[in-house]
């Protein structure tokens, strides 16, 4: 190439950048994002609205081959509306003030993929797409106020969110994060980290799969909410959703929970004057090792409910709340090759009704 010629081609590139920062809104073709990706640095920076999107449908593929940042100025936001874009670099967004990521019937992979939105509001949403690594992690961490949407993937089957290596999401203080009619997958293990005083996890008609790892989500603010409704978590590591805070509830309906090599462990509330609740109803589990519910424990009141639903577990089955607390165990169907024990505090209730168990040693409100 001639140095003319490469002098007009970077000419180009420094103005299509310009424009973006020049307007509150820009709409660029999957053509236009490649060549700025490409360009030496490997960084694209949003003023206002970027908007990528393909005129055709189904849009073709798009590889992108370099890495490529994409970084936020305040109150800026990505969309990917219509796009099937492949990355042979590290795909990441960072944003230190708000911003927010937005995919819409796109279809987005890379080796690794970053998304860094940990200003004071961050929003993520993945609508009807499929975002993949392909070698490595992904991984979302959002800021104080934040949002995480995840609905489809893209057409009736595949997964939303798909990390070769670990998926991993954390957030600051206050998280609202939903799952509909989804599905999310890691090659290895899976963990929810939401630090805040609130945070709530929703998931309907949804599964996560944990393929060689642990499932684990956890939320020491004193509100913390997860409720999985006809939804499904498979991870042969174990499963842990602990909740300590002192208001914290966590509800299961018609949920499936695997852990064929390791343990089940589901915790609402801890050590003080907590009020933790696990109330779960048509639950189906199968652990490897140990199935555990405790609501509460060294604190004054606290519920453990578990109405209609099947356990088999590979060590001991304990359900327990403490003190003033509340334990419900009625009409299940419990196996374990140990103990199976339901017990509360000595000023708690304690119902049992209905419940076919198996064990060596059952002890249910005893």
């Amino acid at each position: 190439m001639t140095r003319r010629k490469t002098t007009r081609i970077a000419a180009t590139m420094l103005f299509t950048l310009g424009l973006a920062a020049s307007a509150s809104a820009q709409t660029w073709t999957p053509a236009q994002f490649k060549a700025a990706c490409e360009a030496p640095g490997h960084t694209v920076t949003v003023f206002g609205t970027l908007k990528i999107t393909s005129p055709t449908l189904p849009p073709p593929v798009v590889v992108v081959r370099s890495a490529c940042t994409v970084v936020f100025t305040p109150d800026a936001q990505f969309e990917a509306d219509n796009v099937n874009l492949r990355f042979t670099g590290t795909m990441a967004f960072q944003a230190s003030a708000k911003a927010g990521v937005v995919f819409k019937k796109a279809i987005w992979s890379a080796p690794r993929l970053v998304a860094s939105l940990t200003g004071d509001e961050g929003t993520f949403i993945v609508d009807e797409s499929r975002l993949a690594t392909t070698a490595g992690d992904l991984s979302i961490a959002l800021g104080d106020i934040s949002e995480l949407s995840v609905t489809g993937p893209l057409g009736s089957t595949g997964l939303a969110l798909n990390a070769a290596g670990a998926l991993t999401v954390s957030a600051g203080e206050k998280l609202t994060a939903t799952f509909e009619t989804t599905r999310v997958r890691a090659g290895t293990g899976m963990t929810f980290s939401l630090a805040g005083p609130e945070a709530v996890l929703k998931a309907n008609l949804s599964t996560f799969t944990a393929a060689a790892g642990q499932f684990s989500l956890s939320s020491p603010g004193a509100k913390a909410e997860v409720d999985l409704a006809s939804s499904q978590v498979v991870a042969p590591g174990g499963i842990a959703i602990v909740l300590p805070g002192q208001e914290s509830k966590a509800t299961m309906a018609s949920t499936r929970l695997t852990a064929l090599g390791g343990s089940v462990t589901l915790q609402a509330g801890s050590n003080g004057s907590s009020f933790g609740v696990l109330s779960l109803d048509t639950l189906t589990v199968r652990a490897g090792g140990a199935y555990t519910m405790d609501a509460s424990l060294g604190a004054n009141k606290g519920e453990s409910v578990l109405n209609n639903s099947t356990i088999r577990a590979g060590a001991a089955i304990l359900i327990r709340s403490d003190r003033e607390g509340l334990t419900n165990v009625l009409n299940n169907a419990l196996v374990s090759p140990t103990e199976i024990r339901a017990f509360t505090g000595a000023s708690g209730a304690c119902i049992e009704e209905g419940n076919t168990a198996t064990a060596p040693v059952v002890a249910i409100c005893q």
